[in-house]
């Protein structure tokens, strides 16, 4: 899976922009950060919705705001695989080719592609052990029943239900 799978688009922040107080935040409420770059769409770094919303009310200074802005957001290419992002991550901002910002990554966002990724590959594994003709049994390292398809289930005449989580030496 690619990065462009996960990221969300969004349009970064210019500095100035930030800097004049004339933001104006259009971002679904999920996001809690956005990339900041400068007048040559060169990436800075990241700011905090919360600073974002602080720097709208009030008129902190040049340097003030420009300290809110984050430089330690890791930063991956939109055609890297996921298996590059840091394991310690919880977000990046993604560039395309031309280092030009164009998206995010938020942990949320991972989490939801992964557990949809592994619900699919759940129903293929499934679909897969289920359509075997031959009887297919595993069980964990404690020898408890994990996994049994439908012809073991004709072969035992007994119902998955009754024996999975079970010892296998008891079936």
């Amino acid at each position: 899976m690619k990065i462009s799978d996960i990221m969300i688009r969004i349009h970064p922040i210019l500095a100035a922009v930030i800097v004049s107080g004339r933001t104006d935040i259009k971002a679904p409420k999920y996001i809690d950060f956005f990339p900041v770059v400068d007048e040559q769409q060169k990436y800075m770094g990241t700011i905090r919705k919360e600073a974002l919303l602080a720097v709208q009310n009030c008129s902190g200074g040049r340097q003030s705001v420009l300290a809110l802005i984050e430089g330690n957001t890791p930063i991956v290419s939109k055609t890297d695989d996921i298996d590059y992002l840091p394991d310690t991550v919880n977000q990046a901002v993604v560039v395309d080719d031309n280092q030009q910002v164009v998206g995010i990554v938020t942990a949320a966002r991972l989490m939801r592609m992964l557990k949809k990724n592994l619900n699919e590959f759940k129903d293929q594994f499934s679909a897969v052990i289920n359509s075997a003709q031959n009887g297919i049994l595993a069980v964990d390292s404690q020898g408890r029943i994990i996994i049994a398809n439908r012809a073991v289930e004709e072969i035992l005449e007994l119902q998955n239900s009754n024996i999975i989580g079970h010892p296998v030496t008891e079936v």
